[in-house]
């Protein structure tokens, strides 16, 4: 007679994208089982909760993240057409930034500090969003310039997840330069080969 918040420690959950292109998460419960050698929790098999789908978009292959922010907890989906937020019980959608990114190469996981949210891709650059703490929602600070666009590119990770660390971004771009960007402007303050060089 037990709910699952009342007998469920922590639970972990994996998510993969199938060969048609469907998004399936796994959810592993780690239960209190209060002494007993043996403990079951039985859930409906394929009970869906909710979805939430992006309009004429493909997955992408990012992780989402959970955060909390204006006092909600907050599913950050980076998908090909936008960063969402999601309400993780219902999938209703709090905020969406649009962010057109090609090949759907959203694989770095987004960085949270502070009201701060960075995603970068690719092709595509990197955008600063600020999380506004007391209403919910987000907005656009800055946008770096992809590769295809005009002007010096800036941070274009295909896999790695840059950090902040204070009032700086550092990340590894495209051709594996190491570089450093200032939090506020995006402007980039240095750049290395160093970790790509022949020893």
């Amino acid at each position: 007679g037990d709910s699952l918040s009342q007998v469920v420690d922590r639970a972990s959950l994996k998510t993969s994208i199938s060969k048609e292109g469907q998004v399936l998460s796994e959810a592993n419960y780690f239960v209190k089982n209060r002494g007993n050698a043996h403990f079951r929790v039985t859930l409906p098999t394929g009970k869906e909760l909710w979805w939430a789908v992006p309009p004429d978009s493909e997955p992408g292959y990012g992780h989402p993240i959970m955060i909390d922010a204006a006092g909600l907890k907050q599913l950050i989906i980076y998908h090909p057409t936008a960063v969402t937020a999601l309400d993780p019980a219902s999938g209703k959608i709090y905020w969406e930034v649009p962010y057109e990114v090609e090949m759907g190469m959203t694989i770095p996981t987004p960085v949270r500090s502070g009201s701060n949210l960075l995603v970068t891709s690719q092709y595509n650059g990197p955008r600063l969003l600020r999380l506004n703490l007391d209403h919910g929602g987000a907005t656009l600070v800055w946008k770096g310039n992809g590769l295809s666009d005009q002007g010096p590119a800036s941070l274009n990770s295909t896999i790695s997840t840059p950090v902040i660390d204070g009032e700086y971004i550092y990340g590894v771009d495209y051709f594996g330069q190491l570089l450093c960007l200032e939090l506020a402007t995006g402007k980039q303050v240095w750049e290395s080969m160093a970790l790509v060089e022949e020893r």
